[in-house]
């Protein structure tokens, strides 16, 4: 919250990394603060929108880039699935 600089403003953040072995490894904490609830009014917590990859290397493999978007989306819902699970 103190980045966005309050309630409901977006943070975008751009980081280049060096991809070793076709594998990129993105992980995800969660501070265990805000609530899984959705009360009336209120801050609901973290909440991650979007994660976009865009290789610098335009030979990348197209069986590759699938199981990115495989892995990325594999990490959406286990973000999710550990959120509202364990509170």
């Amino acid at each position: 919250m103190e980045e966005a600089n309050g309630i409901g403003e977006e943070v975008i953040k751009q980081t280049n990394v060096t991809v070793t072995n076709n594998t990129l490894e993105i992980c995800l904490y969660w501070a265990g603060k805000g609530t899984i609830c959705i009360p009336k009014r209120g801050r609901y917590g973290s909440l991650i929108s979007a994660i976009s990859i865009c290789p610098s290397n335009l030979n990348i493999h197209e069986p590759l880039l699938s199981k990115l978007v495989q892995l990325l989306q594999l990490i959406i819902v286990c973000s999710f699935f550990f959120m509202f699970n364990f509170p």
